[in-house]
């Protein structure tokens, strides 16, 4: 266990007299690279798998070749070592949302925002130049200029917006 790549959270519950009644670990990963980039043999988050794999939700790219999230890793939807199905998984996790009190709103601009952050992942820019010596930035490359403006979709927010 490589304690770097993982948070914790202790929870510690008492009783009416101030006794540690109860106490427990939880670990989350922490890797914010596996959005971009998976190691040979593993999968990035699994929500996203779960998601392209439910085929239920507005906003989603269309296949795992368009998520950058999922399309690096050598492992797409149900490539799972222990047989579990994603789309299953999806519907669980989606209980589990309701469990937690998200309303079925709640739970779209949850998915919303994730499938957001698929479509910016696929968004790659081009240095711009002002002047023969001056670089002044960057733009979004046109031929990816329709992951920005499904992410902007998703977001609910205005294309222009995203790219300043």
């Amino acid at each position: 266990d490589n304690s770097s790549r993982f948070g914790k959270w202790i929870s510690l519950d008492f009783d009416d007299r101030g006794r540690l009644a109860r106490a427990g670990l939880r670990t989350y990963l922490l890797e914010k690279v596996r959005l971009v980039r998976q190691t040979e043999g593993e999968r990035g988050f699994h929500v996203f798998y779960e998601a392209l794999a439910s085929r239920q939700l507005k906003n989603w790219p269309s296949s795992e070749s368009e998520s950058v999230c999922v399309s690096g890793s050598s492992r797409g939807v149900d490539g799972r070592d222990d047989g579990v199905l994603d789309a299953d998984s999806f519907e669980e996790r989606v209980r589990a949302l309701t469990t937690l009190g998200l309303d079925q709103d709640g739970i779209n601009k949850a998915f919303s925002t994730l499938a957001a952050v698929l479509h910016l992942g696929a968004v790659r820019f081009v240095k711009e130049h002002k002047g023969a010596t001056q670089d002044s930035g960057s733009s979004v490359d046109p031929s990816t200029k329709h992951r920005l403006n499904q992410a902007s979709e998703a977001l609910k927010v205005d294309p222009t917006a995203l790219e300043m």
